[in-house]
């Protein structure tokens, strides 16, 4: 049936808007592609790795050996040990990895110059992805808890860079993160990753289960027990 002569056709946008449009869009998605970029690829100010500090290394190396002797001791003597680590003394460790368990030392590739720090009862895990000539800061943070049999592990945040990661992510970095040191991973309650909690110290091939954790201000504070045969107290500290 034909229109009424009152009748108009479907408004159109103007040629001219169009290509404005088209224009505006040109220029927005390079703009939102590099801010996204430089805040993916932006260096966090708390990130700050250390080196191998050579001048130190005699007595890191000392104290990790006393350390070492002093589990060992207690657990083969099946005795609980509770101890505490300092947040640089960890990452000293870290860093001269290679120069003192060359044999035993994990390959993070393509990840370089990890860092962990602690605070307010969480562990945060960061290092530097590298891949093509591109590099930015992977950081994960996350709460442990000690349940028994299970260590659990919530990973609360992800970020690459300044750039939050979406929480799916999460579980799959962590994984990822302890491929390569014999840890297996299952699916935990509310998202959590568990860990079985039952270890084998190689010096005596002692079996062991982590007692406790508390993390506080760059300091971690845990315990170890032996499993599997009767446990002797652990001496009365020394006044």
């Amino acid at each position: 049936m034909p229109g009424s002569p009152n009748e108009h056709p479907p408004s159109r946008p103007a040629p001219r808007l169009r290509r404005r449009a088209a224009i505006a869009l040109l220029i927005a998605l390079p703009l939102a592609l590099l801010a996204l970029g430089l805040t993916a690829t932006c260096r966090p100010r708390w990130y700050r790795p250390v080196s191998t500090d050579y001048a130190r290394l005699h007595d890191d190396k000392r104290d990790l050996a006393a350390l070492v002797d002093d589990i060992g001791a207690a657990l083969n003597a099946g005795r609980p040990i509770q101890l505490q680590l300092r947040e640089d003394q960890l990452n000293r460790w870290i860093a001269a990895r290679a120069e003192m368990w060359p044999e035993a030392a994990v390959d993070i590739r393509p990840l370089r110059d990890p860092q962990l720090t602690f605070h307010d009862d969480e562990i945060r895990f960061a290092a530097l992805a590298e891949h093509a000539g591109w590099r930015a800061v992977l950081s994960i943070t996350c709460r442990v808890a000690v349940t028994g049999d299970r260590v659990l592990i919530r990973c609360n945040a992800a970020r690459l860079g300044l750039l939050p990661l979406p929480a799916g992510w999460l579980s799959s970095l962590v994984t990822t993160a302890l491929r390569g040191t014999g840890v297996s991973v299952e699916a935990g309650p509310d998202g959590a990753l568990a860990l079985h909690n039952d270890w084998l110290w190689p010096n005596g091939k002692r079996r062991f289960r982590l007692a406790d954790l508390r993390i506080s201000a760059a300091v971690v504070h845990f315990g170890l027990e032996p499993t599997g045969l009767p446990q002797i107290p652990a001496p009365p500290p020394q006044p």
